[in-house]
């Protein structure tokens, strides 16, 4: 009959192997690790420099602010704008039926030869 010895040091022996295997886990989590930090490092800069050029304000372009004239609100102020007249000095080169056209103005609103008069002063 064939009898199995275990060693007396059996629990000892277990831990050490135990301890072995969280060591090369460890070693190969560390390895991992380095690994992705080598590969992302260029992506890292790059992502940066992106991040820092897109932080950069860009600078608007000078616009007048067109709700200083008298009948002209912030409706027809972005009107205004959005149709490419956004300084006193524009509005004051402009024909009243161009600026009708571009405030979207009914008969019954506003007169824009009044505002182009106002924006000659403002000049």
């Amino acid at each position: 009959m064939i009898e199995i010895v275990m060693p007396k040091n059996y629990i000892t022996l277990t831990a050490g192997l135990i301890s072995l295997v969280f060591e090369k886990f460890g070693q190969a989590e560390k390895r991992a690790a380095r690994r992705v930090e080598s590969e992302t490092k260029p992506m890292a800069e790059a992502a940066a420099q992106v991040v820092e050029t897109a932080a950069a304000p860009k600078p608007l372009p000078k616009r007048d602010d067109l709700t200083l004239i008298n009948g002209i609100g912030p409706t027809f102020a972005r009107r205004l704008y959005d149709g490419g007249i956004d300084t006193f000095a524009k509005l004051a080169a402009a024909q009243p039926e161009e600026v009708k056209a571009v405030a979207k103005l009914a008969a019954w609103q506003a007169d824009p030869a009044t505002w182009i008069a106002a924006a000659k002063e403002m000049i």
